[in-house]
């Protein structure tokens, strides 16, 4: 989550697009029937949560 909150609004795009990968990654490791595109919108729920 420190890297996650760390990444949030920076101008890095390749940086953004490694932790919402991350993001999804986990997510999917906790639910495999998670789709790709529920793995963004979860990171996107993170960065209005932080």
């Amino acid at each position: 989550m420190k890297r996650f909150r760390e990444t949030v609004g920076c101008n890095d795009e390749a940086r953004v697009r490694a932790v919402i990968d991350e993001v999804r990654s986990y997510a999917i490791s906790i639910d495999p029937n998670l789709t790709y595109a529920e793995g963004a919108k979860l990171a996107l729920l993170l960065a209005d949560y932080r």
